[in-house]
């Protein structure tokens, strides 16, 4: 069987040299580097050159990076100087392959205790800019954490991901598993990031519509004692509201929202009106309904319309108050389209408001127009 053979940083230089046809000399000027350096390098003199020595050399030669990099982390053995060439490459934007190599490396180095190299590269990558980049780097300390044990790290990389992750709004029911999956691990995150994990899943899950673990959620952020959770209380009751309204619970409902009156004392405020509204509709009470969806109508601000109308022709749809609708559209539909929508959950009000529109023009026979309204609905939530 043959020997397979590593070839040596001076065999590297040699052979590069001599293709290029450069003398010792030559590839001095070019590099500003010593003769008899490069060539105690070639000789194999210096077995192991400074990384930063065999950078310059490499590059007037058109070494790839790739190239000389792997053949340096392989024999590297301090994690301050793969931490400095993991630091230089970032800087310079290599590859996220390439960067995630030294990422491996510097984890797996024997002069660093597990727990302390996973510590350090996380703290780095939390300081880093680039998403895409953070991601990767979350993922190779994953794999890391999970296979040598160092759980706090798992929990708390698991975690980023998913933050970053659910940025992707056209995939929130695909990384909902995910971040409930981080549950599992609660006990290891710092408890400042256990809140910030709930905070998260109540609003995903009710964007989604799983309002009952929206529910559990919000529960268990008011019961939490800790500072983080304190300052999303108002938040985790007015969630609560609203999924229990989803939900059917129409007397919790209303038990909420006066919870909620006492953190926002604004019984006025437009999504206050507009809760008792739609719970009003629920209950049967359609004339005193259509009273206040014509208040929150008047006075609402132009971003908070498409939320009114879409509620406003639920109850026109469910209870033969169709004459309504024309006039709706007629008022709203522009005013409604012409808003700026960021967030998920107006997204998905807008597809929404297509769809309802949709379910009019099917009740009035208006086949071709009900069509139109159900594919603009159906583009909606593909890209929210």
């Amino acid at each position: 069987m043959p020997v397979i053979t590593t070839p040596t940083f001076g065999d590297l230089i040699r052979q590069h040299r001599t293709t290029k046809e450069l003398t010792l000399n030559k590839l001095s000027d070019l590099t500003g580097i010593n003769k008899g350096t490069i060539s105690k390098i070639e000789n194999g003199e210096v077995k192991k050159p400074e990384f930063r020595t065999l950078k310059i050399i490499a590059e007037a030669l058109q070494i790839p990076y790739e190239t000389y990099l792997i053949l340096y982390i392989e024999a590297e053995k301090s994690p301050d100087v793969i931490s400095n060439i993991l630091n230089d490459a970032i800087k310079e934007k290599r590859s996220i392959h390439i960067i995630t190599q030294i990422a491996s490396k510097f984890l797996e180095t024997e002069r660093l205790d597990s727990y302390d190299a996973t510590t350090q590269l996380f703290n780095s990558t939390q300081s880093q800019v680039n998403s895409e980049l953070q991601l990767a780097l979350y993922k190779t300390i994953i794999n890391y954490s999970r296979g040598h044990g160092v759980m706090p790290y798992l929990a708390r990389s698991l975690f980023q991901e998913y933050l970053i992750e659910r940025n992707n709004f056209s995939k929130l029911k695909d990384t909902y598993p995910s971040g409930k999956y981080i549950l599992k691990y609660k006990d290891l995150l710092p408890p400042g990031e256990y809140v910030t994990l709930l905070y998260c899943l109540m609003v995903h899950s009710y964007v989604i519509r799983e309002h009952e673990d929206c529910v559990s959620y919000c529960q268990a952020l008011l019961v939490n004692k800790e500072e983080e959770a304190v300052k999303v209380r108002t938040y985790a009751i007015d969630y609560l509201r609203g999924s229990h309204y989803h939900l059917g619970n129409y007397e919790l409902a209303e038990k909420y929202a006066e919870e909620y009156r006492k953190y926002v004392p604004s019984i006025g405020s437009t999504n206050d009106r507009l809760i008792t509204a739609m719970i009003n509709a629920k209950r049967g009470k359609v004339e005193l309904a259509v009273e206040q969806f014509e208040k929150c109508l008047q006075l609402c601000n132009d971003g908070f319309t498409v939320h009114i109308v879409t509620e406003y022709i639920s109850l026109c749809l469910a209870h033969d108050q169709m004459n309504k609708i024309p006039n709706l559209l007629l008022t709203y539909e522009s005013k409604i389209l012409e808003q700026p929508y960021t967030t998920p959950m107006e997204k998905n009000e807008v597809a929404r408001f297509y769809k309802l529109k949709g379910d009019y023009y099917t009740e009035v026979n208006d086949i071709i127009q009900a069509i139109r309204n159900y594919i603009k609905g159906a583009y909606a939530y593909a890209y929210k």
